[in-house]
């Protein structure tokens, strides 16, 4: 191959193709069926749900049932680009926990502003100096933003965006 063509393997981008399809279609599930009324409604507030008459608990087995097929479809398609082994996950477990954190309550906003800001703020470091002061770099970003934002990135933008009106 000649110097300065980068290639990009066929099969990241059908991860890509698929990682965005997901992610569209739970935020349509969320913010245009029942179901997703009622899902938003018990994570904002369960007990007032349930005087409404949502069965929270069900909607809480329903949103487990629906993450775990989330994850066992993402660990399928992504098992195909390293070795299984039995820890396969371990090293992916921190970066979705702090991913989750950082990103607050929105579903699926906090989970997308909280994923390119730490991303990029990981790949910049990465790219600079090693991968191991990429993890460092990406944990002191989630640092500094949990100490601005202790709610979460989607609360943040939430509140801005409110106070405008």
């Amino acid at each position: 191959m000649p110097e300065g063509i980068e290639s990009f393997g066929i099969y990241r981008m059908v991860l890509f193709i698929v990682a965005v399809t997901i992610v569209l279609s739970i935020w349509l599930i969320l913010k245009k069926t029942e179901f997703g009324s009622r899902a938003r409604a018990t994570i904002e507030n369960p007990s007032m749900a349930n005087a409404l008459g949502i069965n929270t608990e069900r909607v809480y087995l329903y949103t487990f049932g629906f993450g775990s097929a989330l994850a066992g479809i993402s660990g399928g398609m992504f098992a195909l680009t390293a070795a299984i082994t039995p820890f396969f996950g371990a090293a992916y477990t921190a970066k979705a926990f702090i991913v989750v954190v950082v990103g607050g309550p929105g579903v699926v906003s906090g989970l997308l502003s909280s994923t390119f800001s730490l991303a990029g703020v990981q790949t910049i470091f990465a790219n600079t100096f090693s991968v191991y002061i990429g993890f460092v770099g990406m944990i002191a970003a989630a640092f500094v933003l949990l100490l601005v934002m202790p709610t979460g990135i989607s609360s943040f933008l939430q509140d801005r965006f409110a106070n405008r009106r």
